[in-house]
Formats: structure tokens, sequence, C-alpha cells
């Protein structure tokens, strides 16, 4: 089935980028962006047929245009055509690394300050976790004063920064590609990740996907509104379960089971069986013929 459908976005991709999908003999920076995103669609329809569909949806940075899709916001044509668009979009002003530092955001801000270097928050990914983006030799005197008082910081893109004002012309010129798609309301609940100069604003408008490219990604902010009391199933649709460490920080007072679905390099189907076998244990009740199509 993923196979499948993996070749259907091979086909819509080609209309918008010359690198094929799946031709694992070219790489570069966007058809590996388009490969996760394609990969992430799979995998969500995937656990629907499975008989485990979502109640709620979350992505992280460009995961949200593969949740967008799954939620029914925008079709993977307009989602492709937006993504490709939008890395034309990504010029900075000055260049800009991004690194990580597992503090929170006050802590890490307060000791650029102290320093007098000046970052933003580009993604609060766990109470105690965030991606920073600031001038490449900034971040790397933080790197050392952090590794001096303990605290664990590494550079993680010295090539551009991501999700901080900085971008804002860009953003502003992503919005003609954005008035170009057609935008829906969600058939899933999708949890929003931005709130731009604290506003609420919701991934079915257009102004969501261009706030997106210089606004801080907030997951901590996106899974605190899943309605408390309930009990969770929270499926990493990642081709790597980078995020399920994270939401377990920010649901650590839910009860919840996390589930990986696949890390890359592995045996895929034995890794989506053993998937299955958690969701069951959970209570998910499964359609496992579904590893035969």
């Amino acid at each position: 089935m993923i196979a499948k459908r993996l070749i259907e976005l091979d086909e819509i991709a080609s209309k918008h980028y010359s690198v094929r999908l799946l031709d694992e003999t070219q790489d570069d920076e966007i058809i590996d962006q388009l490969r996760v995103f394609a990969s992430e669609v799979a995998i969500a329809e995937f656990w629907t047929a499975l008989g485990c569909p979502a109640d709620y949806c979350s992505g992280h940075s460009l995961g949200e245009y593969a949740e967008a899709v799954h939620c029914g916001i925008m079709s993977a044509d307009d989602a492709v055509h937006m993504l490709v668009k939008r890395a034309d979009c990504l010029t900075e002003d000055s260049p800009h690394a991004t690194a990580v530092s597992e503090t929170s955001a006050e802590t890490i801000l307060s000791i650029a300050e102290e320093y007098g270097y000046k970052i933003s928050i580009s993604a609060r990914n766990a109470p105690e976790t965030v991606t920073v983006c600031g001038t490449p030799n900034d971040l790397l005197e933080l790197t050392e004063i952090c590794k001096g008082r303990k605290i664990r910081f590494g550079i993680i893109n010295k090539h551009h920064g991501a999700h901080y004002e900085g971008l804002r012309s860009g953003a502003e010129r992503f919005m003609e590609t954005v008035s170009q798609v057609e935008l829906g309301e969600p058939k899933i609940d999708m949890l929003h990740t931005i709130r731009p100069a604290g506003r609420d604003i919701k991934p079915s408008q257009r102004e969501y996907w261009c706030e997106h490219i210089c606004n801080t990604v907030d997951l901590v902010d996106a899974l605190e509104q899943l309605p408390e009391g309930e009990e969770y199933r929270v499926i990493d649709l990642g081709i790597s379960p980078v995020l399920l460490m994270p939401a377990q920080k920010c649901l650590a007072d839910r009860k919840a089971v996390f589930i990986p679905t696949v890390k890359m390099g592995r045996d895929y189907r034995k890794q989506m069986l053993s998937a299955a076998d958690l969701a069951e244990q959970s209570g998910a009740v499964l359609d496992r013929k579904i590893f035969e199509i």
C-alpha cells in the first residue's frame, strides 16, 4: 500500500520538481524535503487503512505540510507546489544557523543576553528542549559557554536559519504561492504550532503558512491543545521517530502510549508489524490484511 502511494506521490512531485522522488541516485535539499513529506503522507494513510485513524494530528516544521494533507486542508499536489516554492523564499537578510539547546527558552535567551548575543527561538520542542537561531559565530561561542555550564547545546545546521523574523521578506513573497492554492477546513483536528504575536490563526488560513516561515514552531503549545482527561495513543509518522521523546516530555502528565512507526535503514515491514503490535496492546482493533496489499 505504501509503495503504491509513494509511486502516486512521485508522479505528483514530478510536475513541480525536476528530480524524481523515487530516484535515489539523485539528491538535493528540496527533494530530500519532498521525500520526507511523501513518506509521512503515506505512513499516515497506512495507519488509517490499518484501522487506527487519527483523532488529532500535529506536525513539526515541514512535517505540518504532510499533516495538512492528511487532515484534508490541502491536496498533496498543492503541498508539493508550496514546498518547492517555499524553498525559493528562504533567503536570509544575513547568514544564520540553528542549534539545539537542552534548556527552557527563557534560560538560553537569558544566557545569550548576558553575553550580548542576539538569538531567537526557532522551535520549542519540549519544556526543556528548544531550537535556537543566530549567527554562526554567536552560536559557536554559545556552544562553548554552555559547555562550561554543563548545558547540552549543539549546532544542527550551520548553513541557514529557520523560523525566525529574518525570513519575513521571504514569508511575504510566499503569499503569492499560497494565494494560488485551495485550503479547506480540516476533516481531522490539526493542532497548530504557531501563534504570531499571540494571534490564534489556523492552518486552514493562508496567512498561517506564510507566518509559519518566520515564527517559532511550538510543539509544546500544540500538544497542550489536546483535551485533558483523555487517554492517547501517540504515533510518530516520521521515517525516524525523533518527535516521540519530545512528545513524551510534553505529555508527561497525561496517560499515553507512544508508538514509533519506522526508523530509517531498518527492516520496514518488521518495524511496522511491531508498531501494529504496540497499537493492539493499547486497545486498537486493526485489520492486518493491509500488510498484504
